[in-house]
């Protein structure tokens, strides 16, 4: 029984970092990750691609025109 529980909660965790979750359900998971107090220093920016396989694309920089003489 306990052999189950193990690879039924390995598979499990394999299954949940193959995708990405929602930002709801990240959100979740940081508030009740933050209230164990598992997160260490994570930033919520740290935790969301690690965790919840949430990527952002950086941003451009914004320049300003060019001034041409």
């Amino acid at each position: 029984m306990g052999r189950c529980l193990i690879v039924v909660a390995a598979i499990s965790m394999l299954g949940t970092s193959a995708h990405a979750m929602t930002m709801a359900e990240c959100r979740e998971q940081y508030r009740a990750d933050h209230a164990k107090g598992t997160l260490g220093v994570k930033s919520w920016h740290e935790y969301q691609p690690k965790r919840c396989g949430i990527h952002h694309e950086p941003k451009a920089p914004k320049h300003a025109p060019s001034k041409q003489h």
